[in-house]
């Protein structure tokens, strides 16, 4: 049976249809054609690691946390994971380049860096469920060296005691 085919470019972009009829592909092209004019994404394979951000944050994050745990969210791709494999497309980014957003956070308190590599591993959990790719990269990543917190500690008795019967403060 013949294929029939049709490549046509819409905003700078290629985009190629093939059917098993010709009004199958008429119906396609049209499809196509109004999806992109009403500005819907198509989440495939290829897309970038920044537009699976967009999606993952709109999807998966908008709506089941509080606006300040998905600000949070938002500036953790924004500030580390992006500028690192944003303009890669989901289906070539390996476990090395997510090693290499871990990199990146040397130095930075040992929170940060684990929320960040959490954001990253939920990122791409979610794209592995969707069929998007077939193992999650960032399952591997590990933490580079960060910054131990260790001077902080709970009261004693003692000083709880003494803070509270000789309030501080200008005499």
């Amino acid at each position: 049976m013949a294929k029939f085919r049709k490549t046509f470019t819409m905003d700078g972009k290629r985009h190629d249809l093939t059917a098993n009829s010709p009004e199958e592909l008429a119906v396609k092209v049209a499809m196509r054609a109004r999806d992109l004019e009403e500005g819907k994404r198509r989440v495939t394979r290829r897309m970038t690691v920044a537009a699976r951000a967009r999606e993952f944050m709109g999807t998966y994050i908008s709506g089941s946390v509080s606006a300040g745990v998905e600000k949070d969210h938002e500036r953790r791709l924004e500030r580390f994971v992006l500028p690192v494999i944003g303009a890669m497309r989901l289906c070539d980014v390996k476990e090395l380049h997510c090693q290499r957003v871990m990199n990146g956070m040397r130095g930075y308190s040992a929170d940060r860096a684990k929320k960040t590599r959490n954001t990253l591993r939920q990122m791409f959990e979610a794209a592995m469920k969707n069929g998007l790719t077939t193992e999650n990269p960032a399952a591997g990543a590990s933490l580079p060296d960060v910054k131990q917190d260790g001077s902080r500690r709970p009261i004693t008795p003692r000083e709880r005691e003494v803070t509270l019967t000789h309030p501080a403060g200008p005499s």
